[in-house]
């Protein structure tokens, strides 16, 4: 009696702890260890008491086996070191990873147009996917999610980046004239883009590949559901995510660079019509450094005098020069709001530019991305 109990014990700890590794995202591991270590407990009687702490010690392992298992793949986390991209990746996961369950939710992004004419509305185009995976030996399987494409629309302000909402492409029937109502413009692009399998394939597949290789896992293959499995190719993080810990096509080092320099301000206009944004930073023999974009163009180089200057109403500000261009400011003060001077003399109210989103210049500025 005493080698029966114990058998359907140990065998019920075994069947309910290989469940839970299974799904480890869905069970609560130490709720089955808690579970089995009851039905243990009341068959005590039935036992001797070496049998029990047996049973006791078997379940635990299992239990800290099956939580090595919800271990093994990590959480997604956007590898680059552009703020934007950043908030971009985090919102897919969280808004499109929410419509499917199981395994560790990664982004599978394919941006096909940006317009930032306008800092208060960003609008980001493409296809934004989000997929769920499971382990299986080394071999990724993809086990649910789904293509979300439409325009992001990102807010730019003092604290950084913040998605506002998204307009989505609608399915079947409506889904040509959401795209041209969408997408306007950028619609030829997208299109291009998104009928381009093989392309697609590739985007997907390195997203994957990078993901594996931030984490350090031990992971060869995708494997999508009935399908054979697809070997993943070589990591590309230096490149495929802008930089990170890498260097640019000159050889420069940018995360030496974004390390070696000091923030010292920056403003930025919300005008459709003046997209005018700058930043300002110190370098370590104390030069400073001027970031300018303005209507899809890019200036940066050091800055050389920083005269003082007046506006006919009085107020005073510092001018600055990069390459051949003239511009001015004051970072306002608990009375004045800070302004921005245009090359052309006219001066727009501004506001101040947080420093995840000045850091974002540097690299644009060493990139070109």
């Amino acid at each position: 009696m005493k080698k029966r109990v114990l058998t359907v014990l140990i065998s019920g700890a075994l069947a309910v702890a290989s469940f839970s590794a299974c799904s480890a995202d869905s069970v609560n591991t130490g709720e089955v260890a808690e579970t089995v270590k009851d039905a243990v407990e009341e068959a005590a009687e039935n036992v001797t008491e070496q049998d029990v702490e047996e049973v006791k010690e078997a379940v635990q392992e299992i239990a800290e086996k099956a939580e090595d298992i919800k271990a093994e793949l990590p959480e997604y986390v956007y590898p680059g070191p552009e703020a934007f991209y950043s908030v971009l990746y985090d919102y897919v996961i969280r808004e499109m990873g929410k419509n499917s369950e199981g395994g560790v939710a990664i982004p599978d992004i394919m941006v096909t147009g940006i317009d930032e004419s306008d800092k208060d509305d960003i609008k980001v185009y493409g296809d934004f996917a989000c997929y769920r995976y499971t382990l299986d030996g080394d071999t990724l399987e993809r086990t649910s999610g789904g293509s979300y494409p439409g325009c992001i629309h990102i807010k730019q302000s003092a604290d950084g980046y913040t998605v506002t909402g998204m307009d989505m492409v609608e399915d079947g029937s409506g889904f040509d004239e959401s795209v041209d109502r969408i997408f306007g413009d950028y619609a030829a692009d997208f299109r291009k883009a998104y009928s381009d399998d093989a392309k697609k394939e590739e985007v997907w597949t390195q997203t994957l590949a990078n993901y594996v290789a931030a984490n350090g896992l031990d992971i060869a293959y995708v494997k999508d559901y009935g399908w054979d499995p697809v070997k993943l190719p070589a990591e590309n993080i230096d490149s495929f995510y802008s930089i990170l810990d890498g260097v640019d096509e000159g050889g420069t080092d940018i995360q030496a660079v974004l390390g070696s320099v000091t923030y010292m301000g920056g403003l930025y206009i919300s005008d459709p019509e003046n997209d005018l944004m700058f930043s300002l930073f110190r370098n370590d023999d104390g030069s400073i450094v001027a970031i300018v974009t303005k209507l899809g163009k890019l200036y940066y180089g050091i800055v050389g005098d920083t005269p003082s200057a007046t506006l006919d109403d009085g107020r005073e500000y510092t001018q600055f020069a990069v390459e051949d261009h003239t511009f001015g400011y004051n970072f306002g003060d608990d009375a004045n709001d800070p302004f921005v001077v245009d090359e052309d003399g006219k001066v727009y109210t501004a506001k101040n530019l947080d420093e995840s989103v000045a850091r974002d210049m540097v690299v644009q500025s060493l990139t070109g991305r």
